[in-house]
């Protein structure tokens, strides 16, 4: 593990570090101004696919949301933070929001069917962020230990 914590990455891995680091700033600045209403939207939405959610007042969940995001931005361009950190963050993140196109039928075409409907496209792309952060967990968990 301490070898992945030191791998560092080839260059492909700096286009997705600003691509969605930047998109993570930009969601948690858009969330930290929502209101009490904006807020209860959000928290529903989630609740869509985690019912548990329902249990925690919209603020509080929308300043949790702003925390996680800002931390994976952080995670994501913050030089010197390893690159399997960052993999990590976006991958928990990813997988969390895939949970919910999972459990929300209305964001597929058919009960039984991994396609998206029309209103589940913007949520399927996120498998993308899982793959990119897959990609680089692999590539850190992978690499070989550089010869001293």
């Amino acid at each position: 593990m301490r070898a992945a914590l030191r791998h560092r990455p080839g260059l492909w891995w700096l286009p997705i570090r600003a691509a969605f680091g930047a998109f993570f700033v930009h969601v948690a600045l858009s969330h930290r101004e929502l209101d009490e209403n904006g807020a209860k939207g959000l928290r529903g939405f989630a609740a869509s696919g985690y019912p548990f959610l329902k249990k925690v007042p919209p603020l509080t969940f929308k300043w949790g949301m702003v925390a996680g995001e800002s931390a994976v931005a952080a995670s994501l361009l913050v030089p010197g933070v390893p690159a399997a950190v960052g993999g990590a963050a976006l991958t928990g993140f990813g997988t969390g929001l895939m949970g919910v196109y999972a459990r929300t039928p209305m964001l597929r075409r058919s009960k039984l069917s991994a396609r998206p409907s029309d209103l589940g496209l913007s949520m399927a792309k996120d498998s993308w962020m899982v793959a990119a952060g897959l990609a680089v967990l692999v590539d850190a968990l992978t690499a070989r230990p550089p010869r001293d």
